[in-house]
């Protein structure tokens, strides 16, 4: 939302008893030339109004064209100028809702409750108008082949007997030709054996079998042997030319491929209103000068390309038009079954936080205003909590301190401090305040745990933290349960969210760390889910590591086996780790990692450190745990508090604390969490009060 607004047009003020909102209508006109005439009219949400919305992006600031609106010159910026001359109708006039003209950019209090009713706005249009721009060169191209590819999509995914006739045939007729040519190409190289093999089958045909028995027998022995080389080296054959004919068929030409990267990096697909747009709206159209398309269609067009992307064994050209711009936004927008525990996560202001969080924004309160209507934490207040109220008086840095403030009192726990990783760009920020303005992604889309909590002072009874009146400092309180030793060493420096970049690497950069870090890492359970996945691949591809491993690979050899089945029918880039060469990846696994780097993210950055622990009676102590920090350093105390669900790390300065980031040991938070309350039981550890600044 921006804030400029023209000084000659005066404003009449909406009725909030009625549900006012102005409606553009743009009267029709058979010129595309001739000016574009609107008026500003006043209706109610309460009542049945037919209308559109209109999803585009402002663009640039300095407004150089004009529409006529109520007989007075308007001032609109290029981009939204030709949305108004490209969807103005030749025959009938057309009621739009459009932001920058709809809402008086001027009044600061009428923004703000425009903001909050965004979601229902769109809600209740009868379609929106997903306006990607002007059309260039080849952006026709690119659409042809968006609406072809969503029909392949519907033909993979249609369950009538038709369709699936005709898969069934497009399937068979086609590796029946590439078995014929597999045998051809086959029979010609190899012209002794198959020479041999006709010569033997037309001698038995005229002259009889030989009569010799040790003749006979050397002869069959022979032919067997030809006819087995000639089987044997059929089926790779009849592989190679089927995928490379397959791979043909699923990568796009050079002019495609420009043409479709074109339209992906267009700036509306990295702008963060969009998300609550397109999430409620019950219909949607996708324009592109003269071209346009349903949104479902258009997403399927996408999804087939992330199909192909997987399916081929060679790197896709369709990798460098990031298309995963646009199925990653309606992957994280399928939230229509709200009563699953993942759509419920989906919904949490923080996960939208930290999956669009770097979206473009004209004004950085906007990261957090274009997703409130989207929140769970918003669309359901109790008594104590009132709504997050959007208020564009407030500075950027009292928002994101606001948002904290809520968030916890809202929710009592203390998941928002997880957020508080990469660079800090906006000045006098708390540490404990997430920046947003930080594109870099954050490890916060693992399933929620319940917080730490004493057994004998529930949190329930005792705010899990108390925010000074100026929102400077927020006070928690937990333990010290050791502190770092020194500040590490990089695992993964990553532009993807940490959990995509482990996903990435775990048949990479695990089997290294294994090899170096030894028993250690298994004991540890660091990588949790990857753990079987790891064990499985270091004993298949290091032999000489089975005796190290072996006593290890008995604990997790029943989920070993579902992993292997899933490796059964991929192809290794790299086969052996014995001869020093570094491990490889499936190809089709390396199209996918690197189709889902992220547009536009900073660079993230996952280290493992060393670090000593001050607990006298602990269970299990493992001596390195993984940092979600930019610069942890030597002395840092890593502690756990109350209302969190994993070990944080802050650093004293003055008579108060610093917040670095967090860590993490895996499967052992929760054990060492248990070590720390049955210490304060019996006094040896005290429960402490942490003001973070």
């Amino acid at each position: 939302m921006n804030s400029t607004a023209s000084t000659t047009f005066t404003y009449s003020p909406l009725d909030r008893e009625r549900s006012e909102i102005r409606l553009l209508l743009v009267l029709h006109s058979k010129d595309p030339a001739s000016p574009i005439i609107c008026e500003l009219e006043h209706k109610s949400l309460d009542t049945y109004v037919r209308y559109e919305a209109l999803s585009y992006t402002w663009g640039s600031n300095v407004r150089t064209d004009s529409v006529i609106l109520g007989g007075i010159a308007f001032p609109v910026t290029s981009n939204l100028f030709a949305a108004l001359r490209a969807l103005r109708n030749e025959d009938s006039d057309r009621y739009l809702w459009v932001d920058a003209i709809c809402i008086n950019q001027d009044d600061i209090p009428e923004r703000n409750q425009e903001v909050l009713r965004m979601m229902m706005i769109f809600q209740k249009a009868e379609r929106v108008v997903v306006w990607l721009g002007e059309a260039s060169d080849d952006s026709a191209l690119a659409m042809l082949h968006i609406s072809e590819l969503s029909t392949e999509w519907d033909l993979d995914h249609d369950k009538a007997i038709p369709a699936r006739m005709f898969r069934l045939f497009a399937a068979v007729f086609p590796r029946a030709v590439f078995f014929l040519t597999s045998f051809v190409v086959v029979a010609r190289s190899r012209p002794f054996i198959t020479t041999w093999a006709v010569a033997f089958y037309t001698c038995r045909r005229f002259w009889g079998p030989v009569s010799s028995g040790y003749t006979s027998m050397a002869l069959k022995i022979f032919t067997f042997w030809t006819n087995f080389e000639l089987v044997y080296s059929l089926f790779p054959t009849y592989r190679l030319i089927t995928r490379t004919f397959q791979d043909q068929r699923r990568v796009p030409n050079a002019v495609m491929a420009k043409a479709l990267k074109g339209i992906f990096t267009r700036s509306w697909f990295r702008r963060v209103w969009i998300v609550q747009e397109i999430a409620v709206a019950r219909d949607a159209i996708v324009v592109c000068g003269p071209d346009s398309m349903p949104w479902r269609e258009f997403r399927k067009g996408c999804d087939q390309i992330e199909r192909r992307v997987r399916q081929t064994s060679i790197r896709n050209p369709y990798i460098d038009t990031h298309f995963r711009q646009c199925t990653s936004i309606g992957k994280s927008l399928d939230i229509s079954n709200l009563s699953s525990r993942k759509a419920q996560l989906k919904r949490k202001l923080l996960f939208l936080l930290n999956r669009f969080g770097h979206f473009d924004t004209t004004d950085p309160r906007d990261k957090i205003y274009g997703l409130l209507g989207l929140a769970s934490e918003v669309q359901q207040p109790n008594a104590e909590n009132e709504k997050i109220v959007p208020d564009y008086n407030q500075p950027t840095s009292m928002v994101y301190a606001d948002l904290v403030n809520f968030l916890v009192s809202k929710t009592r726990r203390l998941d928002v401090l997880r957020a508080c990783e990469g660079s800090r760009k906006i000045p006098d920020l708390p540490s404990w305040v997430p920046d947003w303005t930080c594109t870099a992604a954050r490890h916060m889309e693992r399933s929620q745990l319940e917080p730490y909590d004493l057994s004998s002072h529930p949190s329930s009874e005792i705010p899990v933290a108390r925010f000074s009146n100026n929102l400077m400092t927020m006070t928690v309180r937990g333990f010290v349960m050791g502190h770092l030793v020194d500040s590490g060493e990089v695992l993964i420096r990553s532009h993807n969210s940490p959990e995509e970049s482990l996903a990435k690497n775990y048949p990479i950069t695990i089997l290294n760390l294994v090899m170096k870090y030894g028993p250690w890492l298994i004991n540890s359970g660091i990588f949790g889910f990857c753990m079987d996945s790891a064990l499985w691949l270091f004993i298949k591809f290091v032999p000489e590591a089975k005796a190290t491993m072996t006593p290890y690979y008995g604990l997790v050899n029943s989920l070993v086996e579902k992993f292997k089945s899933q490796l059964a029918d991929e192809d290794w880039a790299g086969e052996d780790l014995s001869n020093g060469d570094e491990p490889g990846l499936p190809i089709n696994w390396e199209n996918m990692f690197e189709a889902q780097s992220s547009f536009g993210r900073e660079e993230s950055v996952i280290r493992i450190v060393k670090w000593k622990s001050v607990l006298k009676n602990t269970t299990i102590e493992p001596v390195k745990c993984r940092a979600y920090a930019a610069d942890p350093q030597g002395g840092d105390l890593v502690c756990m508090f109350i209302g969190a669900d994993e070990p944080c790390l802050v650093r004293e300065e003055g008579d108060g604390y610093r917040l670095v980031g967090s860590v993490t040991f895996g499967h052992f938070n929760r054990l060492l969490w248990k070590d720390c309350e049955r210490e304060h039981e019996a006094g040896t550890l005290i429960l402490q009060d942490f003001e973070l600044r």
